[in-house]
């Protein structure tokens, strides 16, 4: 009796650990390893999980030289106005929504959204974007200009997501 009602306790600690693990729900939030980042959070929460920051406007000169600073996969993050305005996501261990990473198949975007909007570079690379609104719902391709608040794009390789960007409109 004692392993029957062991094995049912068990059971629950696990099943209610798992079932919200990895559910992002929003389209502007991410999960960075136990932390959840929405795109409307101070830039140190960002910094302080490992994003690099970059400030709209910037250019490269010789007395301004991002050299060393950031490699072409650093997770980063674009301030414009003091406000986080993208995020670029190259670490597969980040999930957003839907439960999509980069290193994920493409088919997993074709699958989680009815409104992908997808552009063929060529036979190997694409890229998907998908427009939400203020609420986060996913908009029609009709209602795009009009209640675009939010936006997901996905580059793709080889059908193989290789960065994910979360914008606000």
């Amino acid at each position: 009796m004692k392993k029957i009602l062991l094995f049912f306790v068990l059971s629950i600690f696990i099943l209610s650990g798992c079932g919200k693990q990895n559910n992002i729900s929003n389209p502007y939030e991410i999960k960075a390893g136990s932390k959840i980042l929405s795109i409307h959070d101070d830039k140190t929460k960002f910094e302080e999980n490992g994003f690099k920051t970059f400030n709209s406007g910037i250019s490269l000169s010789d007395d301004n030289d991002l050299t060393g600073f950031i490699s072409c996969k650093d997770n980063c993050i674009l301030i414009d106005n003091n406000v986080v305005s993208v995020i670029t996501i190259y670490d597969e261990s980040v999930i957003t929504h839907k439960s999509i990473s980069p290193g994920d198949d493409s088919s997993k975007i074709e699958d989680a959204f009815e409104y992908n909007n997808k552009f063929e570079y060529s036979d190997t690379q694409c890229s998907y974007s998908i427009f939400f609104d203020k609420n986060g719902k996913e908009l029609k391709e009709e209602n795009i200009e009009a209640e675009k608040a939010y936006s997901i794009s996905y580059e793709v390789n080889n059908s193989k997501i290789e960065s994910i960007r979360i914008g606000i409109e």
